[in-house]
């Protein structure tokens, strides 16, 4: 099968189309972000407060641009206790990997495991900022985020491809579009865990819990709190 085969599949397309609308989008955004003169203006806190939940909501508007059903999302949201059962045991494999790599020196030989740019103290002023954009990178970003590549990406690619391929895939696209790309390679082992803590776990729940637990770390570690 050649590579126009996988663009005829219909899950593919609503990727592809799903993709294409949020880069649109995003890149509309960036135009209008650019000709605003927001670093000079006297309510630059307001301005990023604004350009960071747009970023959720750029993600969620290319579903109603074009009219995904719910059910496309697979919002089944799983057992309660698989889920903190496998959120823990999967930020164990997750520790035990970045502490294998660590120790064996691979994390300054493979590509994609440098260190992740530090966006948040730059934006962090006040104890005001430490709310509002706590809550959108701890709270939204996981919710937003799982809806969108497990619970629609991911289950998507699983129409046309098993588990593993349609995990790898997902985990490719989730850590291009975080335009990080000297920690890409991290993001992708991320990525995969929260696949299998989706699987094991039975539904978003799981997955959503262990991304809300990374996502506050980092951001606890980045803001210096």
């Amino acid at each position: 099968m050649n590579i126009i085969d996988h663009f005829k599949k219909k899950s593919n397309k609503d990727i592809f189309k799903y993709l294409l609308i949020f880069a649109s989008l995003n890149m509309i955004t960036l135009g209008i972000t650019i000709l605003l003169p927001l670093e000079s203006s006297q309510y630059q806190g307001l301005s990023n407060y604004i350009l960071i939940y747009m970023q959720f909501i750029l993600m969620i508007l290319p579903f109603k641009i074009l009219g995904t059903p719910k059910e496309s999302l697979n919002l089944n949201k799983g057992s309660l206790k698989k889920s903190i059962k496998y959120t823990i045991y999967g930020y164990f494999i997750f520790i035990f990997i970045n502490v294998l790599l660590v120790q064996t020196g691979l994390i300054e030989i493979l590509p994609g495991f440098g260190q992740q740019e530090n966006i948040v103290e730059s934006l962090i002023k006040n104890n005001l900022d430490k709310i509002i954009i706590g809550f959108a990178i701890c709270i939204i970003a996981p919710i937003v985020e799982e809806i969108t590549f497990r619970g629609f990406i991911y289950n998507k690619f699983k129409d046309n491809y098993g588990k593993v391929l349609s995990s790898v895939l997902t985990s490719v696209i989730f850590a291009a579009i975080h335009f990080q790309f000297q920690v890409i390679s991290a993001m992708i082992v991320l990525s995969l865990i929260i696949h299998w803590v989706y699987e094991k776990s039975g539904g978003l729940n799981g997955a959503i819990t262990f991304h809300v637990i990374n996502n506050t770390i980092t951001f606890i570690i980045m803001s210096n709190l």
